[in-house]
C-alpha cells in the first residue's frame, strides 16, 4: 500500500494492472536532482556542495598578448605585430568522491601586449603568453594559455599559437 509522499506531483511511475489493482513497479520517489552553478572570475577556493555526486568543470586559459608593430623611416619596411594566440577550453567531469572538500581554482591571466617602439627601423616587441587556468589543488584540469604574438619585423609576422588542453 502507498503512503503519503510515495508519489510526488509530476513524478512518472510505472504500474501494472494485476486484474484487480494497479501495482506500482518503480521505486518510491527520490528527491529531485538539483543543479548548482558556480562561476569563478578570479582565483579562489571551490567548496564541495553537500550531497553532490558529480561535478562538471569548465576552464578557459588566458589569451596571449599581441605583438607591437615595427617602426621604420620607409613605409615599405613597417609591419604590424601579430595577434596573440587564443587559449584553450578544458572540460572534465569528476565524481566528488575523488575530490577534496575544497579545491584550488586558478584563473589564468591574459598576456600583455608587446611594448611600443620608437625611433626609425625599430622592430616590434613580442606579446607575452597568457597563463594557464587550473582546477584542483594538484591541477586535476588545466586549460593552457595562448602564446604571445610576434613583434612586427620587416616581413610578415606570425600569429601566436593557441593553447592546448592538458588534463593534469
Amino acid at each position: 500500500d502507498l503512503v503519503t509522499g510515495d508519489i510526488e506531483v509530476g513524478q512518472i511511475v510505472e504500474v501494472v494492472y494485476d486484474g484487480t489493482d494497479f501495482q506500482m513497479q518503480s521505486q518510491t520517489s527520490l528527491a529531485p536532482a538539483t543543479v548548482e552553478l558556480q562561476v569563478f572570475t578570479s582565483s579562489g577556493t571551490w567548496t564541495k556542495p553537500a550531497g553532490a555526486l558529480s561535478v562538471e568543470v569548465y576552464a578557459v586559459g588566458g589569451g596571449g598578448g599581441g605583438g607591437s608593430g615595427r617602426k621604420a623611416a620607409s613605409p615599405a619596411n613597417t609591419a604590424g605585430g601579430a595577434g596573440g594566440g587564443g587559449s584553450s577550453l578544458g572540460f572534465k567531469r569528476f565524481n566528488v568522491s575523488g575530490l577534496g572538500s575544497t579545491e584550488t581554482i586558478t584563473i589564468g591571466a591574459g598576456g600583455a601586449g608587446g611594448a611600443g617602439v620608437s625611433g626609425a627601423d625599430a622592430n616590434g616587441n613580442a606579446g607575452s603568453a597568457g597563463t594557464d587556468s587550473t582546477f584542483g589543488t594538484t591541477a586535476l584540469l588545466v586549460a593552457k594559455g595562448g602564446s604571445g604574438g610576434a613583434g612586427g619585423l620587416a616581413g610578415t609576422p606570425a600569429g601566436g599559437a593557441g593553447g592546448v588542453v592538458g588534463n593534469g
